[in-house]
């Protein structure tokens, strides 16, 4: 019997933990709270068991797609699984009028040269740096980001949770009338998962200029996911103090030992920056790819 592939549209990450933990790669299912929507993708089974799985999320728009999860069991590997379901997946949403594809993937995965020659031989674009992942133990931290830089006269560092109603709202209206900043770094993200107690306002005789917003991803890890500074305040070396400012307020709360950020390619100075730092001090680094396709009608 051949194998049988199925699209389907509306996908819930509850099913998916119930039913599918052996297909899913990377485990999209830790990210919880963060995905509020269901997956589009494809499963195909042979003599009704599902051997193998692709699924991604659209953008607001639905012209753009990620994949997020893809997985073949080893024993139908052989079987160019692999390749028909990610043009399974591309035909079905060509029909839905999405116009790109794009997927993540890290450099330390196993399956990583199989996965390159996949999206090669699938007329993919040369996949291209995006990002370096990195995760450390909190105390492992301190000789990165504490190196006696003293905060400048009339900056000081206060609590996300001291935060009035009234500031937030003038931080949205300010970003209204002149898109204040990157909708990646909106401290308004996920707010329901924000540790207030950890993440930082950052005030300029008063005035928040800036943010640092940490998110508790685990029992045990935090992810500084919200790092802005006002371009005025972009001196004295402030993204170092907010970090070095996160990381202490987060071993003062003596809850959470681990902690994560991520460093985008453009960001060149953070990344010489955690090139000659992170590594020596026990920071585990990942560099992370994006490949994207366009899908032509």
């Amino acid at each position: 019997m051949d194998y049988k592939f199925q699209y389907s549209a509306a996908i819930s990450l509850k099913w998916i933990k119930d039913n599918m933990m052996g297909l899913v790669f990377p485990d999209i299912t830790k990210q919880g709270d963060r995905i509020q929507k269901n997956f589009k993708g494809v499963i195909v089974s042979k003599n009704n068991v599902p051997v193998g799985m692709i699924l991604g999320l659209s953008d607001m728009n639905l012209k753009d797609f990620r994949i997020m999860s893809f997985r073949v069991k080893p024993d139908h590997s052989n079987n160019k699984l692999g390749f028909r379901l990610l043009i399974a997946l591309e035909e079905n949403l060509k029909k839905e009028g999405f116009e790109r594809l794009e997927l993540q993937f890290r450099s330390h995965w196993k399956s990583l040269f199989v996965l390159e020659k996949l999206l090669q031989k699938t007329k993919w674009k040369q996949p291209e740096f995006n990002m370096k992942i990195c995760q450390s133990l909190v105390e492992q931290a301190f000789p990165v980001f504490h190196r006696g830089h003293q905060l400048p006269n009339d900056y000081t560092f206060t609590s996300w949770k001291l935060v009035s109603d009234q500031e937030k709202k003038d931080i949205k209206k300010q970003h209204d009338q002149n898109r204040w900043y990157p909708e990646e770094v909106s401290p308004f993200i996920l707010t329901d998962i924000i540790e207030p107690e950890v993440s930082l306002a950052l005030r300029f005789k008063g005035q928040i200029v800036g943010w640092l917003i940490i998110h508790q991803i685990s029992t045990e890890t935090l992810e500084y996911t919200s790092l802005f500074i006002d371009e005025a305040h972009r001196s004295f070396k402030m993204g170092h103090l907010l970090m070095g400012e996160g990381i202490l307020s987060q071993s003062n709360q003596n809850k959470f030992p681990k902690f994560l950020f991520t460093v985008k390619a453009t960001n060149r100075l953070m990344l010489k920056f955690i090139d000659r730092n992170g590594p020596s001090n026990g920071m585990v680094v990942t560099d992370i790819f994006k490949a994207e396709k366009k899908l032509l009608p």
